[in-house]
């Protein structure tokens, strides 16, 4: 119902998937605290257990949930809200080098084929949506450049803001973009991305669609600056009901990038990441579910939701 009148304008979604990914890789055999005992973390793979913290949850998921609306219980849709829940409350314990863009990609192309840890996620010609909810800034490695984890390296800094302080030894935007890009073409059809990320939550000039934030990078709250206080951080972008949001300058440069099939929203938002979520997904679901009106006006009745009108639909095997 796009415009609030009661009357539907669009078919009810008929199929779902859905899953929950961390930004875990691990820590290249480094043993960080909260990278997993070995080197590559949660290697890309979808969640399929409870978050720690999370209550009222079964004890294991399948790789990705799914609801169709051709064979589903009444509360079908309740229930998959209730299981992205307890797999996606991860909080904020995890391993320190954090690579949500790096995880997405590896996610979505090497796990998604056959034989490996997210098979069958993965379908030709429909619509893809990948929203990145953390408060810290993107830190996905480059290969090229190992010496970002090397803890002999000092004059780099603290470990915890090394990727902050030097981007230029992680994967470039640039090639995160080519290869989002590739995912699913054609791609103005085909996706969307939504970051709910460090970014100052009343400042319109970095809230939105990606083409609309030129000058973000720029605002004094995305300024990569060292806390004096505490040499291992750096001043935030916003501060969250948890604590502090990381200016979010990677996930910024990408949606600016991608345009308008990306939206920016700050997660020092008041509002419950589940609503924002639903927000950055409802455009995008609208613009691909087929419509119900026709291209005219026709007679219609407010209190029945009717038109005077008789649709004929001629079948291609030739049934009446």
């Amino acid at each position: 119902d796009a415009d609030g009148d009661t009357c539907p304008e669009h078919h009810v979604l008929d199929d779902l998937r859905l899953a929950v990914l961390t930004p875990n890789l691990g820590s290249h055999g480094l043993g960080l605290p909260g990278c997993n005992d070995y080197a590559r973390g949660d290697d890309a793979c979808f969640q399929r257990t409870p978050a720690p913290d999370a209550t009222d949850c079964a004890e294991a998921y399948p790789a990705f949930l799914a609801l169709d609306r051709r064979d589903m219980a009444a509360d079908s849709f309740d229930r998959l809200v209730s299981d992205a829940g307890c797999l996606a409350a991860r909080g904020t314990h995890g391993c320190g080098i954090e690579q949500p863009l790096s995880a997405a990609l590896g996610a979505l192309t090497t796990q998604s084929h056959e034989g490996n840890c997210n098979a069958g996620f993965r379908r030709p010609d429909v619509p893809l949506a990948v929203i990145f909810l953390t408060d810290e800034d993107d830190g996905s490695l480059d290969p090229d450049h190992p010496e970002l984890l090397d803890p002999e390296r000092t004059d780099l800094g603290a470990l915890t803001i090394r990727s902050a302080l030097h981007p230029e030894l992680l994967l470039p935007v640039a090639d995160v973009f080519e290869r989002l890009w590739a995912l699913a073409p054609p791609f103005s059809a085909d996706l969307f991305v939504g970051m709910i990320v460090g970014v100052p939550s009343d400042d319109p000039g970095c809230l939105g669609s990606g083409d609309q934030l030129e000058g973000c990078l720029a605002r004094p709250a995305m300024v990569v600056q060292v806390d004096p206080a505490n040499p291992r951080a750096v001043f935030p972008a916003c501060h969250t009901a948890e604590g502090r949001a990381d200016p979010a300058r990677r996930f910024v440069d990408l949606a600016r990038r991608l345009g308008s099939r990306a939206e920016v929203t700050s997660i020092c938002a008041p509002d419950r990441w589940e609503s924002m979520i639903l927000d950055l997904l409802s455009p995008l679901l609208v613009e691909h579910l087929p419509m119900l009106c026709f291209p005219w006006t026709l007679p219609f009745d407010p209190e029945t939701c009717r038109t005077s009108c008789v649709a004929l639909e001629t079948l291609g095997d030739d049934r009446p």
